[in-house]
């Protein structure tokens, strides 16, 4: 089974030595790495083609426009294999990363799989590390799924055939977009909406190296994550969709109440920008034309 590994990149040399060495060892011989490199320097060029004049398998592509769904999309187009597996410029994979996806998409019907995302050790007091633990093996889909059940684009793969299902990443959505976050979560809810089943398991594994302060980086990640939540549900929920209009309101609740036992408890951070943030993010989401039938964004004329 011929498996895609596509990352994009952007201004991060100093960890994309460590994920293409990753997948280098992989004990799943059978791949190509197709790296969209969108830096401003030359920097992360230079270490991408010097691995790839090590092992054939490694494909640089470079895009000067930003946009990480325009370079993920770009990725899509030239890729050969019939699963594709997604994961971070400032990740590692574990060796059977894709050895596990193979054996996971030939024993299931799943058509997406979303994995484990492990932070790398950090001082939760100082800061966080983005991550996901599905904690079993378990299958979601149709309308009534949560966004915060679906995985991170950290570790997701899925079959080819889910493109032809779904469309590609909405353009507009994600780092480099005008939606500053959320490629992840857009594409796997639109897949689930559409009847595609996403298996979320523990067992692929991937150690983000992603650290953000509280102090600094950490508060607009958290901003444009809280974005990137809200504008999927509101895409449906411009279609007159009751079901993404509860979820979406059982999402704004749920965080109300983690803030709220947060603030009596003044345990920082306390979550109220979060909620703040989830609101602008369903007045984000209507501003901008919408494809009803595939449901993504469209630029404005």
């Amino acid at each position: 089974m011929r498996i895609s590994v596509v990352t994009c990149t952007r201004g991060r040399a100093q960890h994309i030595g460590r994920l293409l060495e990753s997948i280098h060892e992989s004990t799943h011989p059978d791949f190509e790495h197709l790296v969209v490199d969108q830096s401003l320097d030359s920097t992360t060029r230079e270490i991408i083609l010097a691995a790839a004049a090590r092992d054939r398998r490694i494909h640089y592509l470079h895009r000067a426009e930003p946009g990480k769904s325009k370079a993920m999309n770009m990725a899509i187009r030239q890729s050969t294999g019939e699963i594709l597996a997604f994961t971070d410029d400032d990740c590692e994979p574990r060796r059977n990363w894709l050895a596990v996806l193979a054996r996971l998409f030939h024993q299931s019907t799943a058509d997406i799989i979303c994995g484990k995302v492990s932070g790398a050790p950090h001082d939760p007091s100082r800061g966080y590390v983005c991550q996901f633990d599905p904690g079993y093996p378990h299958v979601v889909t149709g309308p009534q799924c949560s966004l915060r059940q679906l995985g991170i684009g950290a570790n997701m793969a899925m079959r080819r055939s889910v493109f032809n299902r779904v469309g590609y990443f909405d353009e507009l959505v994600g780092p480099g977009g005008i939606i500053p976050s959320g490629d992840d979560r857009d594409f796997l809810y639109r897949a689930a909406r559409k009847g595609c089943q996403v298996l979320l398991t523990p067992e692929p594994e991937v150690v983000h190296y992603g650290y953000r302060s509280w102090e600094q980086d950490g508060q607009d990640h958290g901003r444009n994550n809280s974005i990137g939540l809200a504008v999927p549900y509101v895409k449906y929920m411009r279609q007159r969709d009751p079901v993404a209009f509860y979820r979406y309101l059982g999402d704004f609740l749920g965080d109300a109440r983690k803030a709220a036992g947060r603030v009596v408890r003044w345990h920082r951070p306390l979550g109220v920008n979060r909620l703040r943030f989830f609101l602008s993010g369903a007045t984000i989401g209507l501003r901008y034309p919408l494809d009803p039938e595939t449901m993504v964004f469209r630029p404005r004329k």
